[in-house]
């Protein structure tokens, strides 16, 4: 928080739910995952207000849980080549398709006053 100015606004991504820490955590370099509720209170430990949270990748949720399941009980190992993507323009602009798709869900079902669980958590921040 040395480098938010007073009033200065963050906006804090993590990774979502300890349960799911795998492989592929550990190739991106995380410690760990937070729920919303964890995220919060670190925030507040940090001397920052958090003005508003939520979860994003919806859609992610399920792959990562059924990944997960594969790495533990089938012993596959994580994803190799990670962050080195080479599948296409139509690839992937179907995948920003898809993702976009789960941001309007997301936020549709926020707007309806349902809180879906997702494969991040977001909170939106000010230093006092």
């Amino acid at each position: 928080t040395a480098l938010l100015r007073p009033q200065g606004w963050a906006l804090i991504t993590v990774p979502a739910f300890n349960s799911l820490f795998s492989q592929h955590d550990r190739q991106l370099k995380h410690f760990r995952r937070y729920s919303r509720q964890e995220l919060v209170a670190a925030i507040s430990k940090a001397d920052l207000r958090c003005i508003d949270s939520g979860y994003f990748f919806c859609s992610l949720l399920a792959p990562r849980v059924l990944r997960l399941w594969g790495e533990r009980v089938l012993g596959t190992g994580a994803a190799k080549n990670l962050g080195q993507w080479k599948g296409g323009a139509f690839n992937t602009s179907l995948i920003t398709g898809a993702l976009s798709l789960d941001d309007w869900i997301c936020r549709a079902a926020r707007a309806a006053g349902i809180t879906l669980p997702g494969l991040s958590c977001w909170a939106l921040c000010q230093k006092p």
